[in-house]
């Protein structure tokens, strides 16, 4: 058999709904190959449900377990990276599945997330300048801004059923000292004026001047003082790392 074929062959026994005779036979050793279909499946089921254990808890293990049975046989992993797999799984799932309520999905999405933000090996390519506001911002590059309708990223509270709806603004990232993964909630200003600090495009004054006037607001003391306490938490957090040069 070629070993491409074979190659397809074992994918097939290993994420198929149930392994075909035909494909058994062509790579010989039944009972090993189905052994080993189990370690495989069993093997990316722990991880899914060790990435993702508040989605796993409000779905309920049968119902958890059904999604991953559906994107074995739907799409099985594609990737050569193993910690990659819960956001191929994800991804596939709250397209396909349709999950309900509306809070679980976002749940889903924002553990499958904070599981990527803290494996993702992204790290500064480049000096980085004290802050200045003259200057191209810094922004911590394993940074990614979820926007949600409900406050999935606190656990729900003793007695509670489900989330009230809360839009929320959330940041992810990995800190760069000591690779701690920080989720740091924002108001609507702040995600907009980090957002745009994140295209790393133009200064930060102008990023801010840019932001202030698409949402009509006024540059008066008050909108200072509070950018320069954004500025300090964003910094302080490490988010923000400083300047480009």
């Amino acid at each position: 058999m070629k070993l491409e074929l074979s190659q397809d062959a074992i994918q097939r026994i290993c994420f198929s709904r149930e392994p075909s005779e035909e494909d058994l036979d062509a790579v010989g050793n039944r009972a090993r190959w189905l052994l080993y279909r189990n370690m495989v499946r069993a093997r990316l089921r722990r991880v899914c449900r060790v990435a993702l254990p508040r989605t796993l808890e409000a779905a309920g293990e049968v119902r958890f377990d059904a999604w991953v049975d559906e994107w074995f046989a739907e799409r099985a992993p594609r990737t050569r990276y193993f910690w990659r797999v819960v956001a191929e799984f994800a991804e596939y799932t709250r397209a396909k599945a349709a999950i309900e309520p509306l809070w679980l999905q976002e749940l889903m999405r924002y553990e499958a997330l904070h599981w990527h933000t803290r494996h993702d090996e992204g790290a500064p390519d480049a000096e980085i300048l004290p802050i200045d506001f003259e200057r191209v911002p810094f922004v911590n590059p394993t940074l990614t801004l979820l926007e949600l309708a409900h406050a999935v990223h606190r656990p729900l509270a003793e007695g509670q059923a489900s989330y009230p709806e809360e839009p929320t603004h959330l940041a992810l990232f990995r800190r760069i000292e000591d690779d701690d993964t920080v989720t740091w909630s924002l108001n609507p200003m702040g995600a907009a004026l980090v957002a745009r600090w994140q295209l790393e495009q133009e200064t930060l004054e102008q990023a801010v001047v840019a932001v202030a006037e698409a949402r009509n607001a006024s540059l008066n003391a008050s909108f200072l003082e509070s950018l320069a306490g954004l500025l300090e938490g964003l910094l302080e957090r490490g988010l923000l790392l400083g300047s480009r040069p």
